[in-house]
């Protein structure tokens, strides 16, 4: 049976995309309106998982095999084994190999994966973990306006933060994305690359990750 912390058919602890299969989706109350024969979205394009593809997701059976094999990986951070040259294998290919021009933010060079080794320490979290979550959320161009640090344009008051780990980020429109996630960047005086980054490590780290 999967835990109750981890699956709820009406709630939606566990949510799937709306591009994913029609089979991935909860048929529950509250995840499926019988009446109009409409799915119903709980966070913009995101819907309420199946129980059967949760169970598959949580069988650490369905992960052996060489390339699921990492969902494995420790979370914590070893300085005997993860490190910059291992950091750059990760980043390759994303916006995070390309770095980012910033003379307000120039502590790490520009680096991000300087500033993920810097955020892996904060934290105790590994760099490689860090890494794959803000790809995870912002997408391997990472062209969201969370982490622009230009939304609104300049005297809008949220205009100067950024929110890489889309930490309190949700809503059905990006004004209300905006509102709540680049609203908790502000209140955590995430106002540059690095700050979001490493701030947002250790919130990640001390609410998710570290809890058990």
């Amino acid at each position: 049976e999967i835990p109750a912390n981890e699956y709820d058919k009406y709630t939606g602890h566990k949510v799937v995309g709306n591009n994913s299969k029609k089979s991935w989706f909860s048929l529950g109350f509250g995840a499926y309106n019988w009446q109009t024969g409409q799915w119903v979205a709980k966070d913009d394009k995101w819907y309420v998982a199946s129980s059967e593809v949760v169970r598959h997701y949580m069988d650490p059976r369905n992960y052996l095999n060489s390339a699921a094999v990492y969902a494995f990986l420790p979370q914590v951070y070893n300085e005997a084994t993860q490190n910059e040259e291992g950091l750059n294998k990760v980043i390759k290919g994303t916006f995070l190999e390309s770095g980012y021009n910033d003379p307000n933010d120039m502590t790490y060079g520009g680096s991000y994966a300087k500033v993920l080794m810097a955020a892996a320490k904060a934290s105790n979290v590994s760099p490689y973990i860090l890494a794959g979550i803000i790809i995870q959320e912002q997408g391997v161009k990472g062209t969201s306006f969370m982490i622009s640090g230009t939304y609104g344009g300049e005297g809008h008051p949220l205009y100067g933060y950024y929110n890489f780990f889309n930490v309190d980020t949700y809503g059905d429109t990006d004004a209300q994305k905006a509102e709540r996630g680049l609203g908790k960047a502000k209140a955590q005086e995430w106002n540059t690359r690095s700050a979001s980054i490493i701030g947002g490590a250790s919130f990640c780290a001390n609410n998710y990750l570290g809890v058990g």
